[in-house]
């Protein structure tokens, strides 16, 4: 499959911010969700914080194995 860099459109800003909340808050982006539209692909993105350590542990032990496991597993695709 052919890999190409894009470009994150956003406003200077924006791109500021989002640089900031994550190398000095220690936040991290993910795609929540991916819109596919004619040749244009939009992505929603979230900051997010990560979870305690005592929290994950929880998560670790409840958690179920799911069945699925592939790249986009944790983000929806849509289509327009």
């Amino acid at each position: 499959m052919n890999q190409k860099a894009r470009k994150l459109l956003v406003n200077a800003r924006e791109a500021v911010k989002l640089r900031t909340s994550v190398q000095e808050k220690g936040l991290t982006l993910l795609p929540l969700t991916i819109f596919l539209s004619g040749p244009f692909v939009k992505i929603e993105l979230g900051l997010v914080r990560a979870r305690k350590k005592y929290d994950k542990r929880e998560v670790v032990k409840d958690a179920k194995p799911k069945g699925t496991s592939g790249r986009n597993s944790g983000c929806k695709i849509r289509s327009r």
